[in-house]
């Protein structure tokens, strides 16, 4: 996912219509990984990692949820 409200909302934030401190919209969007800001250069390198099924992680830019105790 991208864009600006995914750029504005990839960590915990005041939202003041509800009064209340929400999390990153990465845990309550059906998306796996959130890219942010200028992405130009990160979403043609993510996918090409994804192409190549190659690690990620290190990709600037980009947000993304470790599930598991173990996960890395």
């Amino acid at each position: 996912m991208g864009g600006i409200e995914a750029s504005l909302r990839r960590i915990s934030h005041y939202d003041g219509r509800s009064d209340s401190v929400r999390r990153s919209i990465l845990f309550d969007a059906k998306a796996d990984i959130l890219i942010y800001g200028m992405a130009e250069r990160s979403v043609l390198e993510l996918a090409e990692k994804l192409a190549r099924r190659e690690d990620f992680r290190r990709i600037r830019g980009i947000c993304y949820v470790i599930r598991g105790r173990h996960s890395r």
